[in-house]
């Protein structure tokens, strides 16, 4: 099988199991080429966490197409060393980490998902290391000025930071835009000189793992 079309097939509108049993499948397929699960309800963060490790370990797949398959916004909670919720995020920032492991993936379709300017950080971070992707498809999308400064560093970025960077093209039709959320305060990369003492950087989100990844990037 290398063609996966699943879209528009109410997954995860009762319950996310159908998600994330298909997201255990697209791993067992290691021949799938293209995978369609655009028009669905991937809202949860296991289903994310799950589709992420697939595409970690595929060598194949060439096509994800996510259009408004995940627009339940910021959902997930990540919590401190005390047991308490620190900020939330948005599920699918835990796929964007895991494509920093894939090796094969040419076109990503994440339109109209309800991702803010962090998300389009986690992404750049994957982007940076990322072999094969070359297309990025991030209509209706709540941008903003970060993410969209993310998009375009993605596009232009500099050999000595991501020599393995194919990216060619990102299409941000109808995008709006947006503030960085509220609880990240003024973390947010300084790309020019991210010269500074960084006191709240929260390990347990994408958001802060990519962030101290970029400083680390930057000091080599």
């Amino acid at each position: 099988l290398t063609h996966l079309e699943l879209a528009d097939c109410q997954l995860g509108w009762f319950s996310q199991q159908s998600c994330i049993a298909v997201a255990e499948l697209v791993e067992k397929l290691p021949e799938l080429q293209h995978v369609d699960l655009s028009f669905n309800f991937l809202n949860s963060a296991e289903a994310m966490r799950v589709l992420g490790q697939s595409l970690e370990r595929h060598e194949a797949i060439q096509t994800l197409l996510l259009s408004a398959a995940s627009g339940g916004g910021r959902q997930e909670l990540a919590y401190n060393n005390t047991g308490t919720a620190s900020v939330s995020f948005h599920p699918m920032q835990l796929m964007f980490e895991s494509l920093a492991f894939n090796i094969s993936l040419k076109e990503l379709d994440v339109s109209s998902c309800g991702l803010g300017p962090d998300c389009w950080f986690v992404l750049e971070d994957a982007i940076a290391t990322h072999p094969a992707l070359e297309n990025l498809y991030v209509q209706q999308n709540p941008i903003g000025e970060v993410g969209f400064r993310s998009i375009a560093r993605a596009l232009a970025r500099p050999e000595k930071f991501a020599p393995e960077n194919k990216l060619a093209k990102a299409d941000l039709g109808h995008t709006s835009g947006a503030a960085i959320p509220e609880e990240l305060g003024a973390l947010v990369f300084q790309y020019a000189d991210p010269t500074g003492t960084y006191h709240d950087v929260d390990l347990s989100t994408p958001y802060g793992r990519a962030f101290l990844r970029s400083l680390c990037r930057r000091a080599d």
